[in-house]
């Protein structure tokens, strides 16, 4: 009885996230079509690139007093204003006279896009036991798969049916959907106006996972391009990507409840794989075989990685500060994607795209080794253990 009510509970959730989620899978291949094949690829990639930028503000916003006051609304009002930054992103891309002024919706966009997300996941947190919430966080990593799956297929049936123009006005759609179909608005913050505090651990591992998955999303077509003088594959090896993540993230969701490894130690486990395979990528990754296996493998460890840091989030906050923690997790994650795109534009014209991938696996492993040893440090204090070892003993 107890499944089967939350498996209704998470259904009707599911169809208000995905009204919401789907348009914004869309959105970065809709913009290189809209606005890269009339205004430019430089300005499409700028835009893009707004919307991480503007993820990254919520930081900023949900880390201060003043900034968690001024965002105390109900969650749809946050929605009708994506709704409206949205129409207002379609309108500029449209319109030549006003595609500058995309940059600034487009870094609107992602501001309220990521509180969004961190709103929908409050919601679900809020209607599901405490026991079904890894698991269920587990299929919806699944089902975010999916959906970045199928993303480019979609895109590729509105171009070919000349619906290319109207592409970017779905986000506004879903953003008013998601609302009408969430009858029982998710607050954003709860009374209190207090920062959240505490979890920088999480946030420092998923800026690493941005750094890995970004890395390979920069750098996996200039690689196959390189080495196998094709670069299709690299769309090739981004579907892979997809299919091993939905393929480990239906395993992850049958053995999570039985795993006794702290969830803490398992993220970083999972993030040391990621590394690991983005750092053979770059040095093995010579053939379409290996690129393809290295694909796959790297791609069953993204959705279990990311169902575990959303679990424990979860755990780590209390339920009133679920919006804004996960809103900071997902900004922290465009922290590190940020950082790798950087890394790319600056290093890859001296380093090579293979080198550069391989500074970014090895900065993540520096921060997942960081993550690991920083408690154990604070407890043992070794500075004061040589120090007490070498003092002269008084006689």
């Amino acid at each position: 009885m107890q499944v089967s009510s939350s498996l209704r509970a998470y259904a009707k959730w599911s169809v208000a996230a995905t009204s919401f989620r789907l348009p914004l899978s869309i959105l970065p291949i809709a913009i290189e079509y809209t606005i890269g094949t009339t205004g430019g690829f430089r300005l499409a990639s700028t835009i893009i690139g707004a919307f991480s930028v503007g993820e990254i503000g919520v930081l900023l916003i949900t880390g201060h007093q003043a900034g968690r006051r001024l965002l105390q609304s109900r969650g749809h009002l946050l929605f009708w204003a994506i709704a409206g930054v949205d129409a207002m992103l379609a309108i500029a891309s449209l319109v030549p006279a006003m595609r500058l002024l995309a940059i600034v919706f487009a870094l609107a966009g992602g501001l309220l896009i990521g509180l969004g997300a961190g709103s929908l996941r409050r919601a679900l947190t809020a209607i599901l036991p405490r026991e079904d919430l890894e698991r269920y966080f587990s299929w919806d990593a699944v089902a975010l798969e999916t959906l970045w799956l199928f993303s480019p297929a979609i895109v590729a049936l509105a171009v070919a049916l000349s619906l290319t123009p109207w592409l970017l006005i779905l986000p506004a759609l879903s953003a008013i959907a998601t609302p009408l179909l969430l009858r029982r608005p998710p607050a954003i913050y709860g009374a209190e106006a207090k920062p959240v505090r505490g979890g920088r651990w999480l946030l420092a591992a998923s800026a690493a996972e941005g750094i890995i998955e970004g890395g390979f999303f920069v750098a996996i077509v200039p690689i196959a391009s390189g080495v196998l003088h094709l670069a299709v594959f690299g769309s090739i090896a981004l579907a892979l990507l997809s299919a091993g993540s939905i393929a480990g993230g239906a395993i992850y969701a049958k053995l999570a409840r039985h795993l006794r490894i702290q969830t803490r130690t398992r993220i970083l486990l999972m993030l040391a794989g990621l590394a690991t395979s983005l750092a053979v990528l770059a040095i093995a990754g010579t053939s379409m075989l290996s690129l393809g296996a290295i694909s796959l493998a790297l791609g069953t460890l993204i959705a279990p990685v990311n169902s575990a840091r959303a679990y424990s989030t979860s755990m780590t906050f209390r339920q009133q500060d679920h919006s804004s923690a996960f809103a900071r997790l997902y900004a922290s994650y465009s922290v590190g994607a940020v950082f790798s795109s950087a890394a790319y534009a600056a290093l890859s014209p001296m380093l090579g795209a293979r080198a550069t991938t391989g500074l970014d696996a090895g900065v993540a492993g520096t921060v997942i080794i960081a993550i690991g040893t920083l408690p154990w440090i604070r407890r043992h204090n070794p500075a004061a253990m040589l120090r007490a070892a070498f003092a002269p003993s008084r006689v």
